[in-house]
């Protein structure tokens, strides 16, 4: 998550503390008291909206057993002696299975009385024997049974056992029903195989996406194009490649001699409409080191020697010479307030006329200017653990508070000139207060804990503060009334982005799978979906969200199916959404607007 909590804490001692210990015991609890913090009305939040609950299909188990091997037994061999010629001889019925009878040989003469050719190889055993009963003489085969029931006793054997065993299992209600449960069987793999066809989202979607960009890249290697939108393993000729030359280059040349057009994405995901023609590139040196925000119907860019206006067309409206280091912007309403981070100076311009260029008591953090042209700072101060002010659209310093404490980790100002407040307390757990402040008093109005979460962004909708933490996002009013509090205790919340209108978007994993959930004004879930990656920036506007998936950039209501994909040239810095229909995104030294 890009604001951990051991990362902001490190940040805050660092800040305030030269990396000692936070202040503790008797001197701790007399400066709370000075600034009034042992009237603090603290209101207990609310129970956490549960997480949606993933559905485990049903699963059928099947024993499937061996039959048995065959045990039948051998009986000895039996020794006949050789008859006499006229002598009777009375052969009984083996009690087993009837095996070959052998006839021992005597002298050199075989069964038939012939003599033996030593050289000649041994004569099969004969397939029949002679049976004398009286004068009768009869020749049976050698597997023959007696089939008469009164004359004796039938010996089944192994084989029979076996045919009796598959005749009962022939003759059985789920033999017979054997062609339709088949029939079944086969009709739900069917339609199985069809429902993953057509299936582009979810955890199916997602897998599906990621199958088509593996084999793209690895047929790519080889010079072939995969072409995943015709059917799963077409392939068509790829066509030369583009080597990139210098990123300070104008044109991007191809090391066959042609020009590239664009930076499109020439094959994605079906559910994508693919961005091409439609954007505007502005040069902007050193713009990884400036500052962006969004302003009526485009962008403020304030960079270390110049603040501008571009338009969404991507014109550049408006510019000034400014000298600012480390530039912070922040832009609501007409007012656009510009601080030097780790610096004093802070100025003010309502549009694109400069209304004051003062300097605070205290270097500056953080700052946030509100409709009405108020700007809260977060400022250091010498033995405290963070100090706020407030200066007026007239460069007045109207009202300043520090913490002796509890760490000030983030600060904003509602429509009513109220001002919220974060604080995070590290005795024993870590604990976060969100407190509110009348600018006519330095005493806290009122406040709410947030047990066991680091609260390190506010941000307001005019009316109610939204709070960002590492493991919840809650709103609060200015009463210090809890709406919502949502808990991410058993996932890892990885972004979260608000917008002027108090809809929220989050990501989050959960078992290794990114999802993104999107909130309305009133904290309703009103979708949550799982997305390719885990992205590195987030933005939102009502509930068109944008994200990246490395250098992939989807924008688009979260439940839109065709939502658009750009494929930027280069690593993005930044990922700044102006309006539901266009976006800007911001390169090392230069930038671009999408329109979509």
């Amino acid at each position: 998550m890009e604001n951990n909590r051991d990362d902001i804490l490190n940040e805050l001692i660092k800040y305030y503390d030269g990396d000692s210990e936070p202040q503790s015991g008797v001197a701790a609890e007399e400066k709370s008291k000075e600034q009034g913090m042992d009237d603090t009305r603290v209101i207990m939040r609310k129970p956490a909206v549960p997480l949606r609950e993933e559905k485990l299909g049903n699963t059928i188990t099947v024993n499937v057993s061996k039959a048995p091997e065959e045990t039948g037994k051998t009986s000895d061999k039996a020794t006949e002696k050789t008859p006499v010629l006229g002598e009777t001889q009375n052969v009984s019925m083996p009690k087993t299975r009837p095996q070959p009878v052998i006839e021992e040989v005597l002298g050199n003469l075989d069964i038939t009385g012939k003599p033996i050719d030593r050289n000649h190889p041994k004569s099969p055993e004969p397939e029949t024997r002679t049976i004398k009963s009286g004068y009768n003489t009869e020749t049976v085969p050698q597997q023959r049974r007696n089939t008469n029931p009164a004359k004796s006793t039938i010996h089944v054997g192994v084989e029979e056992q076996d045919e009796l065993k598959d005749v009962k299992k022939r003759s059985g209600v789920w033999y017979a029903a054997k062609p339709l449960w088949v029939t079944l069987i086969i009709c739900a793999v069917i339609v199985s195989m069809f429902q993953f066809y057509i299936t582009d989202t979810g955890i199916i979607g997602t897998y599906k996406r990621n199958f088509n960009n593996n084999m793209r890249h690895i047929f790519n290697m080889f010079g072939v194009e995969w072409n995943s939108e015709d059917s799963i393993g077409t392939v068509t000729k790829a066509e030369p490649g583009p080597r990139l030359l210098a990123d300070g280059d104008n044109g991007i040349i191809m090391s066959s001699g042609y020009t590239e057009k664009d930076n499109v994405k020439e094959s994605a995901p079906s559910e994508y409409k693919i961005i091409g023609e439609n954007k505007s590139v502005i040069p902007f040196a050193d713009a990884d080191n400036s500052d962006f925000a969004a302003f009526k119907d485009g962008v403020v860019c304030a960079s270390g020697d110049k603040i501008c206006y571009i338009n969404k067309k991507g014109e550049k409206e408006w510019s000034h010479d400014i000298s600012v280091a480390n530039p912070i912007v922040s832009a609501r309403g007409n007012y656009i307030a510009i601080g030097s981070n780790g610096g004093t100076k802070l100025s003010l311009y309502k549009k694109n006329k400069l209304i004051y260029s003062v300097d605070v008591p205290n270097k500056v953090r953080s700052l946030v200017v509100s409709e009405k042209g108020d700007t809260v700072l977060i400022t250091e101060k010498t033995a405290y653990k963070g100090s706020v002010a407030l200066v007026n659209k007239k460069g007045e310093l109207v009202f300043s508070w520090s913490s002796g404490t509890n760490y000030i980790t983030a600060a904003s100002i509602l429509n009513n000139r109220k001002i919220a407040v974060s604080l995070a307390s590290t005795d024993k757990r870590v604990t976060s207060y969100v407190m509110m402040f009348d600018i006519k008093s330095t005493e806290p109005a009122s406040g709410v804990e947030l047990q066991d979460s680091l609260i390190y962004g506010l941000e307001t909708d005019g009316k109610n503060v939204m709070a960002n933490g590492d493991n919840c996002v809650a709103m609060i009013t200015s009463d210090s009334d809890v709406k919502y509090d949502n808990r991410f205790d058993d996932v890892s919340l990885t972004h979260s982005a608000n917008d002027n209108h108090g809809y929220r978007v989050i990501t989050y994993t959960r078992d290794n799978v990114p999802i993104m959930n999107v909130y309305d004004k009133k904290g309703k879930n009103v979708d949550s979906r799982d997305i390719e990656a885990t992205p590195d920036f987030v933005a939102i506007d009502t509930t068109t969200v944008l994200y990246n998936n490395g250098r992939d950039v989807i924008c688009g209501n979260i439940s839109d199916n065709k939502k658009t994909l750009y494929t930027a040239p280069r690593e993005i810095k930044k990922l700044i959404i102006i309006d539901t229909k266009s976006y800007m995104i911001v390169y090392e030294d230069g930038l671009e607007i999408i329109r979509i």
